[in-house]
């Protein structure tokens, strides 16, 4: 049974392995595509964008954003406001 599956195993491996070695030989490369690009620039082909994008949407606040930015306005106006009083304090007592 073990040699079965040892078998087995090595088959799958070498199956994998080939499929693999002709799957990669189909692909176009890299420099394939540089110079195919490059000779439709030669040629003034016009150049069509092979991907489509997709526009982005408007980015609009939701509540969360909002909800935060104020929570960091209102953060930093205590801080301000505090120091404030806490340097005129400390300046009083110094005078």
């Amino acid at each position: 049974m073990k040699r079965l599956i040892t078998d087995a195993l090595l088959i799958w491996m070498i199956v994998t392995l080939v499929t693999y070695i002709h799957d990669a030989g189909d692909t176009p490369k890299l420099d394939d595509k540089i110079t195919e690009f490059e000779e439709d620039v030669a040629r003034h082909v016009p150049i069509e964008q092979k991907v489509e994008t997709s526009r982005l949407n408007p980015i609009e606040e939701n509540a969360a954003s909002r909800m935060a930015a104020a929570g960091s306005d209102f953060v930093i106006d205590v801080m301000d406001k505090g120091m404030s009083l806490l340097s005129q304090l400390v300046n009083g007592f110094m005078q």
